[in-house]
């Protein structure tokens, strides 16, 4: 069974953080959403041990391409989606993926050592366009 656990990037001082708890404000939600966006552990780490998460950039060795990873929610699964090198675009929590492959078969196809996190997409936003 996958650990449950998230992280969250803060808008306003540009940081993530480890989420250790979350409670949930009715009144003041909209304004936490707007300065926070919460990211989800899928459970696999890449080759150097480190977590991977949704909104996290991954390369392979295998065939160069940079991923982002998503929660497809249409299908309560964690999807990699390519980037697409002529735009540095990837499209984003709806069924016309540009490329997009479930991430718990995608690893497991790969040795550990060919995966990589090189960033996410709230701090590397570079990343998308290389």
């Amino acid at each position: 069974m996958r650990e449950i656990k998230f992280r969250t990037f803060d808008f306003q001082v540009k940081q993530m953080f480890q989420v250790k708890q979350i409670q949930i404000d009715v009144m003041n939600s909209k304004k936490h959403h707007k300065s926070r966006v919460y990211m989800q552990y899928t459970g696999l780490k890449d080759k150097n041990g480190v977590e991977i998460y949704e909104g996290d950039i991954i390369a392979t060795i295998d065939d160069g391409f940079a991923y982002v990873v998503m929660y497809y929610k249409m299908r309560a699964s964690f999807v990699l989606s390519v980037i697409n090198p002529e735009t540095g675009h990837y499209e984003k929590y709806d069924d016309k993926f540009f490329h997009s492959f479930n991430i718990q078969y995608y690893h497991s196809s790969f040795d550990n050592n060919e995966v990589e996190v090189i960033g996410n997409i709230y701090q590397n936003k570079e990343l998308l366009n290389d």
